[in-house]
């Protein structure tokens, strides 16, 4: 937030001007200590790490991709960039803490899944800003933003998966044809919560 011109006098002490001046560079520091060192892990971070890769692919590429379809969605359909380019970019952000937990596995063991779920909320509220933490929330939210997020976080998995089967690894393609499945699903999702919004 851009601080407000002042409407006190020329400030004489040196020592309090500098204070003002300095303020936006101790904010950035902090941020590259608190949120910036951690989350550069994500790139060291492997997807798919329980499967035969014929490339690896990290949790900070998988977000860039992420936010990349966000992007694309929103040259089509009418959602708020800003809100679902945040989410976008957060969605997988806990991972920090919690590393990849494979799809296969939070579907196979429902348990582990809410255990994760509620890790990665913890993380969030402690370790990012307030604001981030609460868009962060809103990935559960049944908005059309949030769904949006969840359209692109799939399309992401289905690039990567035929890419890997385009590479050869044909163990990727029956993952690669539920992940499609996914795929579809979420598209009606979200196709029902475009429609609900252009009624309203």
């Amino acid at each position: 937030m851009r601080r407000k011109p002042s409407t006190r006098p020329l400030i004489h002490d040196t020592s309090e001007y500098n204070d003002i001046v300095n303020e936006p560079r101790s904010v950035v520091f902090d941020l590259l200590d608190t949120l910036g060192s951690p989350s550069y892990s994500l790139s060291y971070s492997t997807r798919y790490s329980l499967h035969k890769r014929a490339h690896d692919e990290s949790v900070a590429e998988h977000s860039y991709y992420v936010s990349l379809f966000v992007l694309a969605l929103n040259q089509v359909y009418d959602f708020d960039l800003t809100s679902a380019l945040t989410m976008a970019i957060l969605h997988d952000l806990p991972e920090i803490h919690v590393s990849d937990v494979n799809h296969k596995v939070k579907r196979a063991c429902p348990a582990i899944a809410k255990a994760v779920s509620k890790a990665e909320s913890a993380f969030m509220a402690r370790s990012v800003p307030e604001r981030l933490a609460a868009q962060y929330s809103h990935l559960s939210s049944g908005t059309l933003e949030a769904a949006a997020v969840h359209v692109a976080d799939t399309m992401s998995v289905v690039q990567y998966l035929r890419n890997e089967v385009a590479f050869g690894n044909s163990y990727m393609v029956p993952i690669l044809k539920d992940a499609e499945l996914r795929l579809a699903e979420v598209c009606t999702d979200f196709g029902t919560l475009i429609r609900a919004s252009e009624n309203e």
